[in-house]
């Protein structure tokens, strides 16, 4: 007992004077180098309660103190809503995850696969998932209670109908209903009261209802329909306002944090789109822009309702409430579409727009910025292999021309246009850079000299789309119907025909084919040899359902690795026959229509999409096994690190975050690190776990990480007890929670945490 009160002094004694912080760790996808903006298709924007983070789209940004200035911090896998300001909840392919704030790593995760939203505070959370009584109602709301976390009840929703949203404070619920026959015109609109579950009004507006949207305490209500946008008092159900909607209905709806204001939105749709802000004190309008309705992405209100944000596609304006006057504009970091790579592999080229983009690999910084003499938002375009020429074919510009760009600063200086009978829908770099080849909307194929743009008279009759041309340059392959024909090169000679093929793709060395074959929810990968055509491997994947998840495949440059993402995973395989998987990382997909993952010329990076960088993994073999917590119930830890030591000198040979396989218990955890041959130790660490070194000589290796070690220096003593009791009784979402202190990773310090640390006190982990 005396032991003990010595540790509770020595322990508050700590707190006091030394005190704490979490520094964000990695972001929950790996080693990812660089951000830029990701997943706007989200149409998401979300500001925390303390002006300290901001989500836009898919991407989560740190905010400078005039909530301005944004720092990309981390992807998620999905549109995500801040649950308090120690919380993020984000809708995850698996499901609802509750992510720590800072550190984003995982606390819960819920089983409801489907859009969220949460209360200020964080105690209310409402989910909208697939039904598990389809016969009843396709879709179900589900409402949660977070402190401690449980189902407070469920209700049935129809498809097609505007997502019930949540008052600020989690007093209200809205939710639409059918009203009998002809529900898709005939909408009722309940409000119902948490507290106790009762129906507190019921509206009846005329017509479809497109958008909901609660005041902060729930006591007004305004129901967006095809030719008004109505508020109103929710006790008495009076009409306060009618605002017109110019005949566009809004689909965003959104009240300022102090209730003083409305903005409304609306986008997508093919007529004409924009924004509105109203001041709620006498029903004056504050400020209005049209634009393009497709370009007004969604709103929100800082945290002081003193601005209003307007995101765009490409940008966010900053609207002051009071004067209704533009503050700002802040332009979204872009990559722009991936054209290609510079030759020595240092810089990636995209196209955004009216602008081509040079950005450095290394960190993510813009190096070069090529204007284009014109502006289309639709292109046809292929990068030369010496990221000197673009070639583009501006399919919403009459009539139709391929002209090739020299990339000269400022401005890109035209070498040659040739005129276009119709659109075309490929274009190609020959990999010496000698000709254009392109595809007519027709199918038939047509090659350019590059040097003045003359046509190729050589190019038999061939109708094939689309088309990929190998590394080496000496194979051509098209597709023509069902079946891809590979020609040989100059002569275009018929090599062979793959039956039933949906993509295909040759390595940089030319030395493999890669083919792809889809069917209901299988995908089928087969790799050849280039030249013969013969299958040298094969393997299938697939998923429950009946559909395929999104998916690229891509093989390395130095034909020793053929990566498959598949879904939100990047599996690596030996090639040439993909049976032994090396190893694989996790990556976002979340609300993105797809993306593909392709390697560098170099081989050392990955490239998601437009969005962001991945550090490669390199080797023919691979380090795995499983990692073991005891006592661990919760979420599969995402921000472990590993390192890779040659076992005979010590060199450091790879190291990174650890991807673990959260599908099986979550005690016993699989893993995999693509290595080259080789004896190695292998260390793992990551608080609250003791640093574990074992080594890695061929066999499955079993790593048991041990809970404890707070503070990071890699022992068990009084400082982490004093972590521990400084953050008793706490759960997470609340200021005092300390994920650190978490020891079984449940979201609560109790005292079953506290008998873990007893059990490691003393303990040292391994160097």
């Amino acid at each position: 007992m005396t032991r003990y009160c010595m540790w509770v002094v020595r322990s508050i004694l700590f707190i006091l004077l030394a005190g704490c912080s979490l520094p964000l760790s990695a972001q929950p996808f790996g080693d990812l180098l660089w951000i830029k903006q990701f997943g706007m298709e989200a149409r998401n924007l979300q500001i925390s309660l303390d002006g300290r983070w901001v989500v836009l789209g898919q991407t989560l940004y740190r905010a400078s103190p005039d909530l301005w200035h944004l720092e990309p911090a981390a992807v998620l896998d999905g549109r995500a809503c801040f649950a308090g300001n120690h919380l993020l909840a984000v809708a995850e392919p698996r499901g609802v995850v509750l992510r720590h704030l800072p550190s984003l790593r995982p606390v819960v995760a819920l089983p409801d696969t489907g859009s969220v939203s949460a209360s200020d505070d964080g105690k209310w959370l409402l989910t909208v998932v697939r039904s598990t009584q389809r016969f009843l109602a396709p879709r179900e709301l589900h409402v949660w209670q977070t402190a401690p976390l449980r189902l407070r009840f469920s209700l049935p929703l129809e498809n097609n109908l505007p997502e019930p949203v949540l008052s600020a404070d989690g007093g209200m619920l809205a939710y639409p209903v059918p009203a009998g026959i002809g529900w898709y015109t005939s909408i009722d609109v309940v409000v119902m009261r948490l507290s106790d579950v009762r129906e507190v009004a019921r509206f009846h507006p005329a017509g479809y209802v497109h958008s909901l949207a609660l005041s902060p305490r729930g006591d007004r209500i305004a129901i967006s329909t095809a030719t008004r946008l109505n508020v109103y008092e929710t006790a008495s159900q009076r009409l306060l306002y009618a605002f017109d909607n110019d005949g566009t209905p809004f689909n965003v709806v959104r009240f300022s944090p102090n209730g003083q204001y409305l903005a409304a939105a609306a986008s997508g749709y093919e007529w004409l789109g924009g924004w509105k802000l109203w001041s709620l004190t006498d029903g004056s309008p504050v400020a209005s822009e049209e634009t393009s309705p497709l370009d007004v992405y969604t709103l929100g209100f800082s945290p002081d309702s003193g601005s209003l944000w307007v995101a765009f596609q490409r940008t966010v304006k900053r609207v002051d409430t009071l004067s209704g006057s533009l503050v700002d504009t802040w332009f979204l970091p872009r990559l722009g579409t991936p054209l290609g790579f510079t030759p020595d592999s240092q810089q990636v080229v995209g196209l955004d727009g009216q602008e081509v983009l040079f950005t450095r690999l290394e960190d993510g910084t813009l190096q070069r910025r090529v204007r284009l003499p014109e502006n289309s938002a639709f292109y046809t375009s292929a990068l030369s292999p010496d990221a000197r020429f673009i070639g583009l074919v501006s399919y919403d510009v009459y009539p139709y021309e391929l002209r090739v760009y020299e990339l000269t600063e400022p401005m890109a200086t035209l070498a040659w246009s040739i005129p276009l009978a119709g659109d075309l829908l490929q274009l190609a770099f020959s990999p010496d850079g000698v000709r254009l080849f392109g595809v007519e909307d027709t199918g038939k194929l047509r090659a350019w000299f590059c040097a003045d743009g003359s046509e190729d008279p050589s190019v038999p009759d061939i109708y094939s789309y689309p088309i990929a041309l190998s590394g080496d340059g000496r194979l051509l392959a098209g597709r023509t119907g069902t079946s891809w024909v590979v020609r040989q090169l100059p002569d275009y000679t018929v090599l062979y025909t793959l039956p039933e093929s949906g993509s295909v793709q040759f390595s940089a060395d030319g030395r493999f084919l890669v083919a792809t074959r889809v069917s209901f929810s299988e995908l089928r990968v087969m790799v050849y040899d280039a030249l013969t055509g013969n299958l040298l491997g094969g393997r299938s994947f697939t998923q429950p359902g009946d559909f395929v998840p999104p998916f690229s495949v891509s093989p390395s440059p130095n034909g020793e690795q053929l990566l498959v993402r598949w879904g939100n995973r990047l599996l690596f395989f030996r090639m040439p026959s993909p049976v032994v998987v090396l190893g694989w990382r996790y990556v976002p997909t979340g609300w993105h229509p797809g993306y593909s993952v392709s390697f560098s010329p170099n081989g050392k990076y990955l490239l998601l999409g437009d969005f962001a960088l991945l550090r490669s993994p390199t080797g023919d073999d691979s380090v795995g096994g499983y990692v073991q917590i005891p006592g661990w119930v919760g979420v599969a830890p995402e921000h472990l690190r590993y390192t890779l030591r040659r076992y005979e000198t010590g060199e450091v040979v790879d190291e990174g975050t650890l991807s673990l396989d959260p599908r099986g218990l979550t005690s016993s955890l699989l893993f995999s690190i693509p290595a080259p041959s080789g004896r190695y130790w292998l260390t793992v660490s990551g608080k609250p776990f003791l640093t574990r070194t074992v080594e890695a000589s061929g066999s499955t290796l079993r790593v048991t990480l041990l809970a404890g070690d707070i503070d990071g220096d890699n022992e068990v003593t009084l400082f982490d007890f004093g972590r521990l009791v400084a953050a008793f009784g706490s759960i997470a979402g609340e200021e005092r929670y300390d994920i650190d202190a978490d020891l079984d990773g449940d979201g609560e310090i109790t005292l079953w945490d506290f008998a873990w640390l007893v059990r490691s006190f003393g303990l040292v982990g391994d160097e």
